[in-house]
């Protein structure tokens, strides 16, 4: 997996720690998240997001990493809304996936949206997501 893979893939594991080893995660991702100070926190979270991770994708493309007739504002928009709804599932679920698997389908399917070539890390990788949440640190 070359070193960008793995460092994403890292990122997303530390997303899922983060939301994993949270005990509000449940209820802010889930029943609060349309209350309106919860609302205004992810609104201006997910802007941040939307942001950074178009001028992600867009180096990642004058990089050569990320295919060009890729539009980075729609593929970013597209796999945080994935991966919120993917952590939404997995912590209203009676029985939580295991968070490595959950990190290895998540990673997935990001490589797949980006159209990731056969060895730019979209192979599953061991990642340890029982990290302390201290060694990835949120943005």
């Amino acid at each position: 997996m070359r070193k960008a893979g793995r460092r994403e893939k890292r990122r997303i594991a530390a997303y899922v720690a983060f939301y994993y080893n949270h005990p509000f995660a449940p209820l802010v991702i889930g029943a609060l998240s349309r209350a309106p100070e919860v609302l205004d926190v992810e609104t201006a979270f997910t802007k941040r997001q939307l942001a950074a991770g178009a001028l992600m994708l867009q180096a990642a493309q004058r990089d050569g990493i990320v295919p060009d007739p890729i539009n980075p504002h729609l593929t970013i928009a597209l796999m945080i809304g994935g991966v919120r709804q993917a952590l939404i599932g997995a912590l209203t679920s009676k029985q939580r996936p295991n968070p490595g698997k959950l990190t290895d389908e998540i990673w997935t399917f990001m490589a797949g949206a980006l159209r990731l070539a056969h060895g730019s890390g979209a192979e599953t990788a061991a990642v340890n997501v029982q990290q302390p949440l201290g060694k990835y640190r949120q943005r």
